[in-house]
């Protein structure tokens, strides 16, 4: 009898027993943060292409630093009253070391290396570019391993410089995008980030404008725009600069 009633409790106990059920989790794939751009994060030497998005980010205000950007990103530098004046363009001539008036081409590119090389945490001193606001000066002592010519082609952080009339006074601009190679006569047509100069689309390089911004222009060896005769100087890569600056700075600490 007892083991009748013991098989009858066992028989309960196999149906009423409460079975464990895995309930599957719920762990949804979270995505990862958006990936910041190495260009910002520069704890290395800089590819061309991060260095290129370097120089634009500074230019045109996404990465803001003082007094560079101040009271506006050096793309929105206009004159007010013509005569290379207004109170940013003031400003960047006299950080320069200039005088007031003064033309600023030059400055704009010196100011804007300036502002790299503090981005960078380079010092300038480090950096084998001439200071000064003259273009034919300044070319003319550039290191001869960073300039390139017509026939080697330009390539994104390329200063380009060019004389007007053979008169000793030029102009410069820094080219972001070589858009195609121009046939008969041979050149190129590229696009520039410049200062002291027409910014409206004109594809002419003209000396003197209403300020600062990003130009698309026509480049030959020798061309006659308007009135004056253009000769190209040549193209100075400062990307190439930035590398021997950093290899200096690093090697020496």
């Amino acid at each position: 009898m007892q083991a009748i009633l013991n098989f009858i409790s066992r028989l309960i106990e196999l149906f009423t027993k409460k079975k464990t059920i895995e309930i599957p989790q719920n762990n949804p794939q979270i995505d990862a943060p958006p990936r910041v751009p190495d260009v910002y994060r520069p704890d290395g030497l800089l590819t061309r292409e991060q260095y290129e998005s370097l120089n634009q980010a500074i230019f045109d205000g996404r990465i803001k630093l003082s007094p560079y950007s101040d009271p506006h990103p050096y793309k929105l530098l206009r004159e007010t009253n013509g005569n290379n004046r207004s109170k940013g363009i003031d400003a960047l001539i006299l950080r320069q070391g200039g005088s007031l008036g003064q033309p600023y081409c030059q400055y704009g590119q010196q100011d804007k290396m300036d502002a790299l090389a503090l981005y960078l945490k380079i010092p300038r001193k480090y950096w084998n570019y001439p200071e000064g606001g003259g273009t034919q000066r300044v070319w003319s002592l550039v290191d001869d391993k960073y300039k390139r010519t017509l026939k080697d082609e330009p390539l994104s952080c390329c200063f380009v410089t060019v004389e007007y009339n053979n008169s000793g006074k030029g102009h410069i601009e820094d080219i972001y995008e070589v858009v195609e190679k121009l046939e008969n006569p041979i050149g190129f047509k590229v696009k520039t980030r410049a200062f002291n100069t027409t910014i409206d689309g004109d594809d002419s390089i003209v000396r003197d404008g209403a300020g600062a911004g990003l130009a698309t222009r026509k480049i030959f060896q020798n061309w006659i725009q308007v009135k004056d005769k253009v000769e190209l100087k040549g193209f100075v890569d400062h990307y190439l600069i930035y590398v021997d600056a950093y290899n200096k700075f690093h090697g020496a600490k």
